[in-house]
């Protein structure tokens, strides 16, 4: 009797778990406003699911690691510390609830990853979420050339300053903003692929799958964000370097050519910060290029309002009740002055300007404390496919923390509890892995720890040897193509050491 009764518990309690994943991307409903944070259809589901999955995770006593209890520890911890110099302890106050609702979405994530036998559910219906969202996504760019702009199309983002308005539809489809979009079909890429390659009947067909990710690019391309196409970073780094095989020169190359262009983005972005107080400023390259005229981005200015405050605050920040820039004025346009400031649009300096320096710490030491662990889990133990889209599906997210503060992001901290979850589960139970970063000879056996769960790694040392090895075979791959280029012997003499 008591076993029919857990049985459904937890049947329910999944249920519930899979309708909120399907509900997460659907942001704009309802259309419900409290003290400047929106409410989401995600948030009511959570309640009854925060109820059932406390009585799964007392039933079954599931243990959640000390790193990652002490890390969301700190975090609260933090920004608690904040609360001392709030002027509005009310808002304050409600950005610490909501932190504790995003990591009781870990947790529960977290619960999910260690009690269900596999994910394919979960994965699934995040799938038919993303096709639906994508759809919609497609059906705002019809409409917006019948003449239904942003204004009264609900599935169209207004270019705002950040962009030159063009003749084309900025994106959101049903989340609140295109940056939102952009980060959203980063893991909506590796979990359609992961439905096709565990054999989903739909998904498993060319006339389905392939239309849907045709809508992914478009939609994708559509969001103007300076995140789109970053889920092609993961899914190169996948493919093409780790797997223990020989890689095709075009794919190095490819994948080189890509990261070196959002790297440059990044560096260059961060550069052109230094300039905010002039409307355009002269370039910095040697020769004819120093010509070139060159004015500052909206994004520019948020970073040099956030690095501005930063130097002010440097300890403590502005506070959790404000925004991460402070106030912001732009002298060469008119009405565009942001009297109460905005988000930095990068994840570490909206942390340090609004948290401080010690938020920003114990934001990142979390997410490296569950990055660290799932890459163990990834290089040294039997990964299964789950794990391996998952992982590459968060570096991709991560990678959009450039340009967007995902420090709120509920599907971020969905995708890490069950990142997390299946880095904690017993090796064992682990499907056979389907690429492995080297040969099984090329590292010595694992060793069981103490705590009884096998799989762990010996040394991050051997991890970074190894990962350096396959760099070095990467870089003698496209050596030909780059033999008559200067320095090159004393390439060749790399070449004859490696």
């Amino acid at each position: 009797m008591k076993t029919a009764s857990a049985d459904r518990i937890f049947a329910t309690g999944v249920g519930l778990y899979l309708v909120y994943v399907f509900s997460l991307p659907f942001m704009v409903f309802p259309a419900l406003n409290f003290l400047g944070h929106q409410i989401q259809i995600s948030d009511f589901i959570f309640i009854p699911l925060a109820l059932f999955s406390a009585c799964l995770w007392l039933k079954n006593r599931v243990k959640l690691d000390q790193g990652y209890i002490l890390s969301g520890a700190l975090i609260i911890l933090t920004m608690g510390l904040e609360l001392s110099i709030a002027d509005n302890l009310i808002k304050a106050g409600l950005r610490i609830i909501i932190q504790v609702y995003l990591l009781f979405i870990f947790c529960i994530s977290f619960l999910m990853a260690r009690m269900m036998k596999e994910l394919k559910p979960i994965f699934l219906s995040w799938a038919a979420s993303a096709a639906a969202i994508i759809f919609a996504g497609m059906i705002g760019i019809v409409l917006y050339y019948f003449g239904f702009d942003f204004r009264i199309n609900l599935l169209l983002a207004s270019y705002g300053m950040a962009l030159p308005s063009l003749p084309l539809p900025r994106v959101k489809s049903f989340l609140v903003g295109a940056e939102y979009l952009a980060n959203y079909l980063i893991p909506s890429f590796f979990f359609l692929y992961y439905g096709r390659r565990s054999g989903n009947r739909y998904l498993r067909s060319c006339f389905i799958y392939f239309p849907i990710l045709a809508g992914l690019v478009v939609v994708d391309l559509l969001t103007f964000s300076q995140a789109f196409f970053l889920w092609a970073v993961p899914l190169l780094a996948w493919k093409s370097i780790f797997p223990g095989k020989r890689i095709a020169r075009w794919k190095t190359l490819a994948g080189t050519f890509l990261i070196s262009l959002i790297l440059m983005e990044v560096v260059m972005g961060s550069f052109f910060s230094i300039a905010l107080s002039k409307p355009e400023t002269r370039s910095p390259l040697p020769g004819r290029l120093s010509r070139i005229l060159i004015k500052p981005g909206i994004r520019q200015e948020f970073w040099g309002g956030a690095i501005a405050q930063i130097k002010e605050h440097p300890f403590l920040g502005l506070g959790l009740d404000r925004p991460g820039t402070g106030p912001l004025k732009f002298g060469n346009c008119k009405g565009c002055d942001l009297p109460e400031g905005a988000d930095a649009h990068n994840l570490v300096l909206n942390l340090w300007s609004t948290r401080g320096f010690l938020g920003m710490i114990s934001y990142l030491i979390f997410l490296l404390v569950i990055l660290s662990k799932s890459t163990r889990a990834v290089f040294r133990g039997p990964a299964s496919l789950e794990i391996q889209v998952l992982f590459w599906a968060v570096i991709g997210m991560v990678l959009t923390s450039f340009f967007v503060d995902i420090e709120d992001f509920r599907h971020l901290y969905l995708c890490l509890g069950l990142l997390a979850g299946l880095s904690s589960r017993p090796a064992v139970d682990a499907p056979v892995r389907l690429c492995r970063l080297s040969d099984p000879q090329a590292h010595s056996p694992l060793k069981a720890p103490e705590n009884g769960i096998p799989g762990a790694v010996d040394s991050a040392s051997s991890i970074l040897q190894i990962a350096f090895n396959r760099i070095a075979r990467i870089f003698l791959e496209i050596w030909p193509a780059i033999r008559g280029f200067p320095g090159s012997q004393g390439l060749k003499m790399f070449r004859r050491l490696s």
